[in-house]
């Protein structure tokens, strides 16, 4: 819906424009004559004084509200009309499917609380700006899966988000290959701008994420990666042995 003015007959407009222009010249003209004809009456010095309590700036307002008055009577004749119509804009959206890394390690506290968290927040002030454009949910780490398919609903959105832990993926590790692999199959027939954002703290260990990537590229498809975490590090939290950590194999 588009609220519009306009005027039925706008070349009123156009000679209220022409009308004013000549009164300004006509005005000009008389003070001209007037101001050579002051000259034989008396000097400078004398007219300021016997003007001095004359006031140029009322005289203009004078002049301009005269003006405006004039051009007002010519807008009327233009019939000014004010009302809405309504106009159908195709436009092309924008899916946009979050990949967020939900693996244990997400868990470090390096940054405060800790990275899942951090990313949570992030994601929900990403999603505050966004304005009528798809958003998707896809948690991930050994595996992935969509909590939340695309939507405008912002706020079931962000239950999701705020639903999500590292028990949400029953499978371990952080396979963004997968991951790739099923945003492409959740966005291969939309006809939007698709776009798959991966947060995640650590490098692909489980399947070819390049190759999957570049799958993806071939049909149309944009990945942006955010990083979470520092690069000290931070020894990642047992869920399993409250006060202990995740170790490796060789007991590090």
């Amino acid at each position: 819906m588009m609220i519009t003015i306009h005027f039925a007959r706008p070349i009123w407009l156009i000679a209220g424009a022409l009308i004013c222009c000549t009164i300004l010249v006509l005005l000009w003209m008389n003070t001209s004559r007037r101001q050579k004809r002051r000259t034989r009456f008396a000097s400078e010095k004398m007219w300021r004084q016997l003007t001095a309590n004359v006031s140029k700036t009322r005289r203009r307002l004078k002049t301009m509200l005269m003006l405006a008055a004039v051009f007002c009577c010519f807008a009327a004749l233009a019939r000014p009309q004010y009302g809405e119509r309504w106009i159908d804009v195709k436009q092309k959206g924008i899916d946009i499917l979050i990949g967020l890394d939900v693996s244990h390690s997400m868990l470090a506290p390096d940054v405060r609380p800790n990275r899942l968290t951090r990313a949570k927040l992030a994601i929900r002030d990403f999603v505050d700006r966004l304005d009528g454009d798809r958003v998707g949910l896809l948690p991930f780490a050994g595996t992935s899966f969509l909590m939340c398919p695309l939507t405008t609903d912002y706020n079931a959105f962000n239950e999701s988000l705020d639903a999500v832990t590292p028990a949400s993926i029953p499978v371990g590790g952080t396979n963004i290959a997968e991951v790739i692999t099923k945003a492409e199959t959740i966005l291969h027939n939309e006809s939007n701008y698709k776009i798959l954002i991966l947060v995640t703290d650590g490098e692909n260990l489980q399947g070819k994420a390049l190759a999957a990537a570049k799958e993806a590229a071939k049909q149309k498809m944009t990945i942006y990666t955010v990083g979470v975490g520092t690069k000290a590090g931070e020894l990642v939290p047992d869920a399993m042995n409250k006060g202990g950590f995740i170790k490796d194999e060789n007991g590090n």
